[in-house]
């Protein structure tokens, strides 16, 4: 549970948020709690608002629609303040979206981040 409050507290995440049996308002107030704390700086919450534009309804439950450019600007700022998930995420988000010089950048960004910080197993 203590692991639970923690995701909650840093990201906004909500059970409810993605309850596909609860009405559209009440998923809605979910994710505008997320994007308060995501439009705060909190980059677990623009990582997973982020993700949610990028996704769109292709998430079962998501509130929101896919809005690439809300996306960009949400998974960008997390990648930018070194969130590697949204690194990855951004490289993906290009990828899909068949921006080949944004997605490389991306993925060298999220490469160079992950190696510059794991300490290798044998020395």
């Amino acid at each position: 549970m203590a692991d639970d409050a923690k995701l909650y507290e840093q990201t906004g995440f909500q059970p409810s948020l993605l309850d596909a049996s609860l009405p559209a308002a009440e998923r809605s107030q979910a994710f505008a709690q997320v994007m308060a704390l995501a439009n705060a700086g909190h980059v677990h919450a623009q990582n997973l608002a982020g993700t949610l534009y990028w996704k769109g309804s292709a998430v079962a439950g998501s509130p929101v629609q896919q809005d690439l450019a809300q996306a960009r600007a949400l998974l960008g700022n997390a990648a930018t303040h070194g969130d590697v998930t949204s690194m990855s995420r951004m490289a993906e988000l290009e990828l899909e979206a068949q921006q080949w010089q944004a997605a490389m950048v991306w993925a060298q960004l999220f490469t160079s981040t992950v190696l510059l910080n794991t300490k290798p197993l044998v020395r």
